[in-house]
């Protein structure tokens, strides 16, 4: 038996409540960049050096476009993991698809 209106209601609210109790949410990746500065008497300028680094960033996709932040101290980048790693996991997944069917299948029933 399909589930009535007021059950579906309730369904969506239980997923807006969990929605509500996530943390920050943020994609991307964090990387470590090795480069030069481009001064002559630098040590970086040697043919064996590695260069400054390694530099942590974030690394995400904003309306088409490639940002890359600095992270500059370690408190940066635990909160990064942090938002990374609440981002992608597949309860959010799971429940961004939830909601969505939820709410089709709600609106369906409305009158």
């Amino acid at each position: 038996m399909p589930p009535t209106l007021s059950q579906l209601e309730q369904e969506k609210r239980d997923l807006l409540r969990t929605f509500s109790q996530l943390g920050d949410l943020r994609p991307g990746s964090i990387t470590g960049i090795v480069r030069r500065c481009g001064k002559p008497t630098c040590h970086c300028a040697q043919p064996d050096d590695p260069g400054h680094g390694p530099n942590l960033r974030l690394t995400y996709k904003a309306q088409g476009k490639t940002i890359s932040e600095a992270l500059p101290t370690p408190i940066a980048v635990r909160k990064a993991e942090r938002e990374i790693a609440e981002s992608s996991s597949s309860s959010v997944m799971l429940s961004c698809k939830s909601t969505s069917n939820c709410a089709e299948r709600v609106r369906s029933k409305r009158p």
